[in-house]
């Protein structure tokens, strides 16, 4: 059986407590927690809180870090970065980063690499550097917790996180100044809490609903061995959707009411968008709400103040269609698992979004059963990771057998066009391997380049492009030349790929940020000789189909 035995690594610790932590960095929060044993406990923020708001603000040459950053949204919503978790290692072209661009009141751009960047406080910064900044926050508390500085820690990803994102966050715990000894999917790191200092011999599905993803893992725990059978989610749903979805409703209602239009003021949206969250945190528990904000805007020059009242019910009605998102996504990852809903033992909460009761009702309505409410949903993935932390440090040993959550492949050329072809499959178990061939098309071609793609769809465009490798070949005929590439993702969900070439050793390709391109009548004429350099043509393309060498025609993400 495949898996991964942590628990072997031996650190030396001083004063009274282990230096080993998880984190959590969150969409909307960002947390820390430590254990010394079984129970594992949440580090304090300087204001004795347990969430660091996951926002950084730029003034001048101030950057202001968690709940001062916050409040600065309210005044000046262009230079506060929030909700970054969602972009962070997104190329800027990508059909998810589109969308994304008219949520956000600050201007998104192209950095580094054609990665996903944002403009804030006069210049451009990479959202590696947001993560960054939150990161070395956390770092500072954790040190003034234990006392030291901190030896290692455990971050937590989204189960669906595309490979790109969980290199960029490596890249910004670096940074930070932290050893990361390991990336954990959210959902493993919360059954880790629920499951890991019990004997139990279960079937588990996590509902991981945050602020700004979703993932759903179904899991076998039994015997120490925590083994993930299936994963899937939605990285582009979250609390804050619920949060749009009421103030998008309050807005409306107020320029019915009052026959004025406050939608294209950047502030006033923000502070509804405020107000809605809190509204929606109050309607877990009441039945009734009321927002109240004073001078909104004017009329003939005197104030107009926002004052609505909303119930649990409209707030279910106007999400509806987001919970039911939520519950075909559990479908889909228990029919991936082959599994029915009898045969689930325990559903686990994680994430504050699960506080809703609409939530938790859809769950009780499609498993006979309510969730399990024994854990905080909101510190539970940092706990599971502080208790996989604790265990790479030699404080146990735990199994953990883990799979890829979205496929990864090529892109694969034909006459018709170019399509996504897997070569790993969703939900295979890490670490996995596979190989696939392509081979020259042109006569005379002296490297073939291979762009590599993560998603669930054929169509090239809704995929993660990952990078391109090259390899160089000796000039021949078109088709005479090959080269098998080998993709292989570790139990981190981190890639590393390697090529060979007949008559060539086995070696390492480096990938570079290139977007491919697409061109479908054939390659220009300058292109066809030997000194062109490389045309990336997987094996069974059509002749006569080739596209220019990356760079040279249109990007595929601006098309």
């Amino acid at each position: 059986m495949q898996g991964e035995v942590v628990g072997c690594r031996l650190m030396a610790t001083t004063g009274d407590k282990p230096r080993q932590i998880g984190i959590d960095l969150g969409t909307t929060n960002t947390l820390a927690a430590w254990t010394d044993g079984r129970v594992p406990r949440v580090i304090p923020t300087e204001k004795g809180g347990n969430l660091l708001p996951s926002v950084v603000a730029f003034a001048g040459e101030r950057v202001m870090i968690g709940q001062p950053a916050k409040e600065q949204l309210l005044i000046n919503p262009a230079d506060t970065i929030y909700g970054s978790k969602r972009l962070v290692g997104r190329p800027f072209h990508s059909t998810q980063v589109k969308a994304l661009q008219k949520r956000f009141p600050y201007e998104i751009v192209e950095g580094d690499r054609g990665l996903c960047a944002v403009k804030a406080g006069g210049r451009v910064h990479d959202l590696a550097e947001i993560s960054t900044i939150l990161l070395q926050q956390i770092a500072r508390y954790a040190s003034a917790h234990l006392g030291g500085p901190v030896e290692g820690a455990v971050i937590s990803v989204p189960a669906d996180y595309p490979l790109t994102q969980r290199e960029a966050v490596r890249k910004a715990a670096r940074a930070a100044g932290l050893d990361v000894w390991r990336l954990v999917n959210e959902p493993t790191a919360a059954a880790l809490a629920y499951g890991l200092t019990r004997n139990l011999d279960q079937k588990i599905l996590v509902f991981d609903l945050g602020g700004g993803t979703f993932d759903v893992s179904i899991l076998e725990i039994g015997g120490g061995t925590f083994n993930v059978l299936a994963t899937g989610g939605d990285s582009s749903l979250g609390g804050v959707d619920f949060d749009i979805r009421l103030s998008d409703h309050l807005i409306e209602r107020f320029e019915t009411d009052e026959d004025l239009s406050i939608r294209d003021e950047p502030v006033v949206v923000q502070r509804v968008l405020n107000a809605a969250e809190l509204a929606k945190i109050d309607l877990s528990l009441l039945q009734h709400a009321e927002v109240r904000l004073p001078f909104v805007t004017q009329r003939r020059g005197k104030p107009v103040d926002l004052l609505l009242h909303v119930s649990r019910q409209q707030l279910v009605q106007l999400t509806e269609d987001l919970v039911e998102r939520c519950a075909r996504t559990v479908d889909e990852v228990l029919a991936h698992a082959g599994l029915a809903h009898n045969n689930i033992d325990e559903i686990l909460l994680a994430g504050g979004q699960t506080r809703m009761p609409a939530i938790q009702a859809r769950l009780e309505k499609q498993f006979g059963k309510p969730p399990k409410k024994g854990v905080n949903p909101d510190e539970v993935v940092a706990q599971g990771a502080a208790l996989l932390a604790r265990s790479l440090s030699g404080g146990g040993e735990v199994r953990l057998l883990d799979v890829i959550s979205l496929p990864v492949g090529i892109g694969r050329r034909s006459a018709t066009g170019v399509t996504f072809e897997p070569v790993l499959a969703r939900n295979a178990t890490l670490p996995a391997q596979g190989a696939v061939e392509v081979t020259t098309l042109v006569d005379g071609q002296t490297a073939i380049e291979v762009d590599l793609f993560q998603g669930l769809s054929r169509d090239i465009k809704a995929a993660d492009y990952l990078g391109t490798v090259k390899m160089d070949v000796p000039p021949g005929p078109a088709g005479a030349r090959a080269m098998t590439v080998t993709v292989h993702v570790d139990a981190e969900g981190l890639l590393e790929v390697r090529g060979v070439a007949p008559g060539s050793p086995v070696r390492r390709l480096p990938m570079v940020a290139k977007h491919p391109t697409l061109r479908m009548d054939g390659p220009p004429a300058h292109l066809s000789d030997a000194s062109s350099g490389s045309i990336p043509i997987p094996r069974g393309a059509a002749q006569g189909t080739a596209a220019a060498k990356p760079g040279l025609l249109q990007r595929l993400f601006r098309r």
